[in-house]
């Protein structure tokens, strides 16, 4: 799942446009302004566990797949546990 949007706020996701020089090493033409959340800081998987939009905080799951579903329901409940 790659959004362009919050799926709360609506915020888009597309920020400013990569210099032309560096574009192919980013294989894309725009930054981009959401927030991954890797879970390997708090030992739920070494990677992006979810998403967190830049504008309203909004967190969701970095795709609807059952495993994602899961990594990020694991995020969610360490994060109520230990009040990040």
């Amino acid at each position: 799942m790659s959004l362009d949007n919050c799926p709360k706020c609506t915020a888009s996701f597309i920020g400013k446009k990569i210099p032309k020089k560096l574009q192919k090493d980013y294989g894309t033409t725009h930054w981009r302004n959401e927030i991954g959340i890797d879970g390997g800081y708090i030992g739920i998987y070494d990677g992006v566990v979810a998403y967190r939009c830049h504008k309203c905080d909004y967190t969701f799951p970095r795709s609807n797949h059952p495993v994602d579903v899961e990594l990020y329901t694991k995020y969610m409940n360490y994060v109520v546990k230990n009040s990040i």
